[in-house]
């Protein structure tokens, strides 16, 4: 811990940005708040953009030497720029002019193609000063088309807004994601939460991790984070998740261990949002199975999971196609198939 900066700010807003040159300045704009300026940074951390995003980010920091700060670093993945941000892998981040990692109590990722609400941002600012104690602060987030329509909302559910909660005891929190969490870096540091690194998908990885090394709680009760969708070789596309199929499933033997490997010390409550978490990753796998309409490598893959996962494997099958291909056997697969393909190409018709 001694060899990082003393915390200066009360938030560093992390924008890991990889050739968003068009959506950079909407991000940055959102978080360059009026009323708080002395009480965040923003780290920028530019993952060997090819486009104009350094050129922006440059600019931004130009404009505004107090608050905004760039890491140029070469390609890393997604988890390399978290690692940068808090120093805990990539020390090359202590430049000539000074340590550019964070300075700030709490750590929050922002997206650059992604924004925040103006209003959430503050929330969270007071909530921070209020409640200094905390080790993860929680917000919700919403959907939104590139328009800025909104399409659903994430809340989280199982939680009272405006009151502290001991995440290690009884509560009803169901799952959590990296957008709707600021966390201590006291926490992040503490506990060396990183991430790998030359990876898609690690954001989970990040959650999970964080989640063994806070105590306290607390939820902010409003919306803070915009998730855009649309844009093109979005990490979420179904057809990114294909291409990065290999990585993805690396990802998820690696969090499907860290909860083996610690499911003795984990309280109920914490087994919950890990086992969901891990659920909905696990029906990725199926579902793109059945999207190549692959019987064999999908019969392979839930017999390792079952020998190597036991204690996950039973809590991810409860429910839809995993349910359904299970309890028949495989045996009807192709019907699975079939109808998984049809309703996924009149999903994206509509769209």
């Amino acid at each position: 811990m001694n060899d990082y900066p003393e915390t200066t700010k009360a938030l560093s807003l992390v924008v890991p940005s990889y050739n968003v040159e068009a959506f950079l300045p909407r991000c940055i704009e959102s978080l360059l708040q009026p009323q708080c300026p002395k009480d965040i940074e923003i780290i920028i951390v530019d993952d060997g953009s090819t486009d104009g995003t350094a050129r922006t980010a440059d600019a931004y920091s130009a404009m505004y030497p107090e608050i905004v700060r760039v890491i140029h670093k070469k390609n890393g993945g997604y988890g390399s720029t978290i690692n940068a941000s808090t120093g805990l892998i990539t020390k090359s981040i202590s430049s000539p002019e000074g340590w550019k990692g964070a300075h700030g109590r709490y750590l929050c990722v922002i997206d650059g193609d992604d924004y925040v609400d103006h209003q959430g941002l503050v929330t969270l600012l007071e909530c921070i000063k209020e409640h200094p104690d905390v080790d993860i602060f929680l917000y919700d987030s919403v959907v939104v088309d590139e328009s800025g329509r909104r399409l659903d909302s994430e809340k989280i559910d199982g939680i009272e807004p405006g009151r502290e909660i001991n995440l290690w005891g009884q509560h009803e929190i169901q799952s959590l994601g990296i957008h709707n969490a600021a966390i201590s870096i006291k926490a992040l540091r503490g506990g060396r939460v990183t991430c790998h690194e030359h990876h898609y998908y690690v954001d989970s990885e990040y959650i999970l991790k964080a989640l063994l090394n806070c105590k306290l709680a607390y939820y902010i009760g409003c919306g803070l984070y915009c998730y855009a969708i649309g844009r093109e070789g979005q990490s979420v596309n179904p057809e990114m998740r294909m291409k990065h199929f290999s990585e993805y499933l690396e990802i998820y033997k690696w969090i499907c261990a860290l909860f083996e490997n610690n499911i003795d010390e984990l309280p109920i409550s914490l087994r919950r949002i890990f086992l969901n978490i891990i659920e909905g990753h696990c029906a990725g796998f199926y579902g793109y199975y059945l999207m190549k309409n692959d019987k064999q490598s999908l019969i392979a893959f839930d017999k390792e999971f079952k020998r190597d996962y036991p204690d996950v494997y039973s809590w991810c099958g409860k429910r839809g196609s995993v349910k359904f291909l299970r309890a028949t056997k495989f045996a009807l697969f192709g019907i699975a198939s079939f109808i998984y393909r049809s309703m996924y190409l009149r999903h994206r018709y509509r769209a």
